[in-house]
């Protein structure tokens, strides 16, 4: 999956996510201008909640969070998570400038099993 991402206004992206599953979402992150938004060396944390406003999260990632291309601002992110069917909510930050990239429903589906 690919999608721009302005990242000077937050986007919201909703993922849909079959649980168990292993693969990695990558998204083009641009200001909104469209221009390619730099973040090499930058600390980035995607988190997975119960509710919005929930003080822990039942997912995480931090380090497996990839920064690649040639302008260095296409994230990866490697989905690889045991959660329960349900709604949960997500958002993905940049801690150095304390900036929200992303955020929106983090919809989990049970496997399909052939």
């Amino acid at each position: 999956m690919s999608c721009d991402l302005n990242a000077k206004e937050a986007k919201k992206k909703d993922i849909c996510y079959i649980s168990r599953s292993s693969y990695t979402l990558y998204f083009e992150v641009t200001d909104k201008d469209n221009n390619p938004v730099d973040l090499s060396g930058k600390s980035l944390i995607f988190k997975v909640k119960e509710g919005i406003n929930s003080s822990t999260s039942v997912a995480e990632l931090t380090s497996t969070i990839t920064v690649t291309g040639a302008n260095n601002n296409i994230v990866g992110l490697p989905m690889d998570f045991d959660l329960k069917e349900k709604r949960y909510h997500h958002g993905l930050k940049n801690i150095d400038d304390d900036s929200q990239i992303m955020y929106g429903y983090f919809d989990v589906t049970e496997s399909v099993n052939d």
